[in-house]
């Protein structure tokens, strides 16, 4: 067994040297064929070109915000407003802008599924806001 086992060890050591390649074999393969064929064991490259050069496509632009809804409130702090907002978010859905007036209270007493919406903008009117942009 001692022997068995000594043996193993020796050709798994030698191995090793036997496979590998030279340094100058290796420098040889490293420079391409240079017109010679090339060797049995590798294959050439394939030629894959992406068509076309850009294969995802643009995101779609949204549609113009063409209609301004202002948001009506109780301005009481106590009655619920939450139908007066769903009101302005369904008139300007797909393409609006849904305007919030400062200093105005808005209570949202229900809980309010928008899941729905599509290009709408939310903001808020600032007093010194010309066309909605604040200086």
């Amino acid at each position: 067994m001692r022997f068995q086992l000594s043996t193993i060890l020796a050709i798994a050591l030698a191995a090793p040297t036997i496979a590998s390649p030279t340094w100058a074999a290796l420098e040889q393969w490293s420079k391409g064929p240079g017109g010679q064929p090339s060797p049995d064991h590798t294959s050439p490259r394939p030629s894959i070109s992406c068509h076309p050069k850009y294969p995802s496509k643009p995101p779609p632009s949204p549609p113009p915000r063409n209609r301004v809804c202002y948001v009506q409130s109780h301005n009481d702090g106590v009655t619920d407003d939450s139908t007066y907002i769903l009101e302005a978010l369904h008139s300007c859905n797909n393409g609006g802008h849904v305007v919030f007036r400062e200093g105005v209270k808005y209570l949202i007493g229900t809980a309010l599924d928008l899941t729905w919406l599509e290009h709408i903008d939310i903001g808020k009117l600032f007093p010194d806001s010309v066309n909605g942009i604040h200086n």
